[in-house]
Formats: structure tokens, C-alpha cells, sequence
């Protein structure tokens, strides 16, 4: 198997296991300051005691987006996708933890599981562009001379 398609294989790990993760039933715990009692949701289900929740809902459906793309870049081998992949599960990354730094009386807690596959696979595929960038400027630019 070559190293691109290994990595490639990687890509799409990564986000069907940040869609699993976000798709668990228990993968969100939401409590109010002072209560005792949690409830426990999935990022895919709507919580009414707090909106910034929402944040999360949309955060799986980029990951979703992400496995798609990474589907599509292990099938097609095209570099474009790299930046797609890695914009996606940048901003499924950022949204995941938005109701962390949004700090509210009704507190959210997301499994970190699926922020750290996202920030992996950004991370992967931002190093993936990078080096076939490198390899690009390395070639030769100009005709070859003929050897007589």
C-alpha cells in the first residue's frame, strides 16, 4: 500500500470515529450550576435548556462533510480535497468546544473525543498539502535539454 493512500485511509478513520463519537447518545452531558441532576444527549439532538448547543449539532454534520471528502480524496487522489478536508474538520474542531468558551448557566460538556479526531485530521491533512506542495517546487520547471 503507498503512503498516500495509507494516509488517505487515516483521514477517513479519523472522521468516521469523530462521527461515531458524536453520534453516542452519551457523548454530550448538560447540567445547570447547582443542580445535581445531568442530562446526557447526542450531538445530533436538539437541547432546549441551552441554544449554544447548537453549535454541536453543527459541528457533527462538518464532520460528516469531512468523511464524505475524505472518501472522495482516497477515491480520486486529486490535492484539492486536502484543503477542503482540512477546513472542515477545522471549523467541526472550533465548533465543538464553542460551548466551553461560551459560558452560560446551563453548562454543556462535548466528549473531547471528537475535537481531537478533528484537530488530527486538520492536522494530517494540512501536513499532507504541505509536502505535496514541496515535491511540486522541486521539479523541474524547465524543457530538457536533448543529449547529443
Amino acid at each position: 500500500m503507498k503512503k498516500r493512500t495509507a494516509w488517505s485511509v487515516v483521514l477517513m478513520v479519523l472522521c468516521a470515529v469523530s462521527l461515531m463519537v458524536a453520534s453516542n447518545p452519551t457523548s454530550v452531558t448538560v447540567f445547570r450550576t447547582g443542580d445535581t441532576v445531568a442530562k446526557h444527549y447526542s450531538f445530533f439532538q436538539q437541547v432546549v435548556e441551552a441554544p449554544v448547543a447548537m453549535c454541536l449539532l453543527y459541528a457533527a454534520i462538518f464532520s460528516g462533510i469531512s468523511l464524505m471528502l475524505s472518501v472522495a480524496f482516497l477515491i480520486r487522489k486529486k490535492n484539492r480535497w486536502l484543503k477542503w478536508i482540512g477546513g472542515f474538520s477545522f471549523l467541526s474542531m472550533t465548533l465543538a468546544v464553542m460551548p466551553l468558551v461560551i459560558r452560560s448557566e446551563t453548562v454543556v460538556l462535548p466528549n473531547m473525543a471528537h475535537p481531537l479526531a478533528m484537530c488530527t485530521t486538520s492536522v494530517i491533512a494540512y501536513v499532507l498539502l504541505r509536502s505535496t506542495k514541496d515535491k511540486e517546487d522541486e521539479a523541474p520547471k524547465g524543457e530538457r535539454l536533448q543529449v547529443r
